[in-house]
């Protein structure tokens, strides 16, 4: 049996994963083109997606605008990484 604070824990990552989803299904070409060519993929990237933005949610205190940012600027090959 799940204890009150685990059920919060669900809660929340449920709600979270929704807010994701919302922001993923208005991809926004003009601002994250390699994120939106991602998500039109016909395979798990919306998963992976997803995950990786509750990582740094939860990890590193992003917001989900801030942490699909990340996500497009990982994607971009033209960024340089140091």
């Amino acid at each position: 049996m799940a204890t009150n604070s685990e059920e919060r824990a669900e809660k929340l990552v449920f709600k979270a994963r929704n807010l994701i989803n919302e922001y993923l299904d208005r991809c926004d070409e003009k601002n994250t083109p390699y994120l939106c060519k991602l998500m039109s993929q016909k395979d798990a990237s919306r998963k992976g997606v997803e995950e990786f933005v509750l990582t740094l949610m939860f990890n590193n205190n992003m917001t989900i605008g801030e942490a699909l940012s990340e996500q497009e600027r990982i994607l971009d090959p033209n960024y340089i990484n140091d």
